[in-house]
């Protein structure tokens, strides 16, 4: 049996490029061995960048993408110039860059910039002279302004504006014809120009806008397939929102102030639907009519007099109900088909009594501090992963019938206090994957052993004691995760040690 003892877990990120076909260099050094071939260097943080090394840099002809992420340095020398093969270029250092700006003019060759926390106060004027930008993202929390003359990108196509500090709408803006997608973010920001827009080929628009109260309808390009409007003081949604007849996602974050929801009756392309911080209005608006609808998420609203009915004869992959105030959940039932289904709610005492019979529900994933009991979900024939999370009131679960959770292939129990399970919790044979998380578990029982598919499992508020000496019959174990107690003594830790060989 190969028992893992763990107490972090960890991932590891690839660099990503797009060339993938070339070798990626993050070695100045190891390029320049290489120069004929290096076509792309990777410089990362914590590496000192000398006049030096831009020598050396400046000697790689092939090169095609150039990400610096070192935040020791503070200037570009005239060198970059000399790269005129140059296509992708990211700058990020946590401190403003002294730019060269007659050499930067020179790289025309330039496809992608994306500069972030390296600019200070003002953006340096040499990228609007790259004509042949297609990709540019700008981000920095000190900057007031964005950049002038914008318009003189006509190629542009992607553009971030990540910039907290800005006070002021872009000047020509509204000019780049080829834009096909904008994220814009702006703390500041109190105005739009009404007029002036000509995006006619915007296909995903992003505005993270905190303090501006109102949108013109003009700025929606009616090709628009995304749409995200995160504007918390906005006082009205753009009219235009409902004749958006081409849109596959919506996210709508307003604030109880904001006007009721536009009409959605003719958005019947619409998949993935997203409602933040917003009081849904009882009476029809429209959603009854998106049966293309597959995701569809609440957050932080006011669901009170709101029909779930209107969710009924789609087929939804994914329905998240989370931090909701004046939820009822009794429409969720067998009139309604769900594949994953999320509910994060404190007020929520237990189970929806009905949810079991939503049609092809094969993920439950439920949080609240009362809740209390699971109810019939255990009866759910469909179901293959449960979540029952973060609760501060359950203390065990019910005993089960034969035929109850065949289909589990996973649950996860997370609760605040001491808990038990019942002996009939060894019938879930078809388990794989299985998280129990307490205070404090109670002696586990002996029937776990019969979790013969078992692979993974993490446990937290066990000692000794709490183990069933049947567990040492899952040999098809692959994986244990212990949390173990900084409270936990040098006796207990080292009894678990010994239940789990080779931890």
């Amino acid at each position: 049996m190969n028992w893992i003892f763990q107490t972090f877990a960890f991932a590891i990120f690839l660099p990503l490029t797009l060339f993938a076909q070339d070798q990626v260099y993050t070695s100045i050094s190891q390029a320049l061995a290489n120069k004929e071939e290096a076509k792309v260097l990777h410089i990362p943080a914590n590496t000192s960048v000398t006049v030096a090394d831009w020598r050396k840099i400046a000697q790689l002809q092939q090169l095609r993408e150039l990400r610096i992420q070192s935040d020791r340095m503070v200037f570009i020398p005239d060198l970059i110039g000399r790269l005129d093969s140059l296509r992708i270029l990211e700058v990020s250092t946590k401190q403003d860059v002294k730019w060269p700006n007659e050499a930067m003019t020179e790289l025309q060759s330039l496809k992608m910039l994306k500069l972030k926390d390296c600019l200070g106060e003002s953006i340096p004027p040499f990228i609007v002279t790259l004509k042949g930008l297609e990709h540019l993202e700008i981000s920095d929390k000190t900057t007031q302004n964005a950049p002038q003359g914008l318009n003189q990108l006509a190629g542009l196509k992607h553009l971030v504006l990540d910039l907290p500090s800005m006070t002021e709408w872009p000047a020509d803006l509204g000019e780049l014809n080829a834009l096909s997608e904008l994220h814009l973010v702006s703390g500041m920001l109190l105005e739009i120009p009404t007029r002036g827009f000509s995006w006619e080929n915007l296909r995903i628009l992003d505005l993270n806008l905190a303090e501006v109260e109102y949108l013109p309808t003009e700025m929606l390009s009616p090709k628009l397939v995304e749409l995200r409007l995160n504007c918390p003081k906005l006082l009205k949604w753009p009219e235009s929102v409902s004749q958006l007849v081409s849109l596959r996602t919506l996210f709508l974050h307003g604030g109880f102030q904001t006007a009721l929801l536009p009409d959605m009756a003719d958005l019947t392309s619409l998949e993935r639907l997203t409602f933040f911080d917003l009081r849904l209005p009882a009476a029809k608006f429209g959603l009854e009519k998106c049966s293309n609808l597959n995701e569809v998420q609440f957050f932080k609203c006011d669901v009170e007099g709101f029909k779930w009915k209107a969710l009924r004869g789609k087929s939804l992959e994914l329905l998240q109900i989370s931090h909701c105030s004046n939820a009822e959940y009794k429409q969720l039932n067998g009139k309604m088909a769900i594949q994953s289904l999320v509910i994060q709610d404190d007020q929520l005492t237990g189970v929806p009594p009905k949810v079991n019979q939503v049609n092809h529900l094969e993920t439950l994933d439920l949080s609240g501090q009362r809740l209390v009991h699971t109810g019939k979900i255990w009866q759910s024939e469909s179901l293959k992963s449960l979540t029952i999370a973060r609760t501060e009131a359950l203390t065990t679960l019910p005993a089960l019938e034969v035929s109850w959770g065949q289909t589990l292939e996973e649950v996860h129990i997370w609760t605040y206090e001491k808990a038990s399970l019942p002996e009939s919790f060894g019938q879930l044979k078809n388990l794989r994957r299985l998280t129990l998380r307490a205070v404090h578990w109670n002696r586990l029982p002996e029937s776990l052993g019969n979790l013969t598919q078992l692979e993974n499992l993490v446990l937290e508020g066990i000692d000794k004691e709490s183990l069933p000496n049947s567990l040492n019959n899952l040999t098809q174990l692959k994986n244990v995760l212990l949390y173990v107690s900084p409270n936990v003594d040098e006796v207990q830790r080292e009894q678990l040690e010994a239940f789990f060989p080779g931890a």
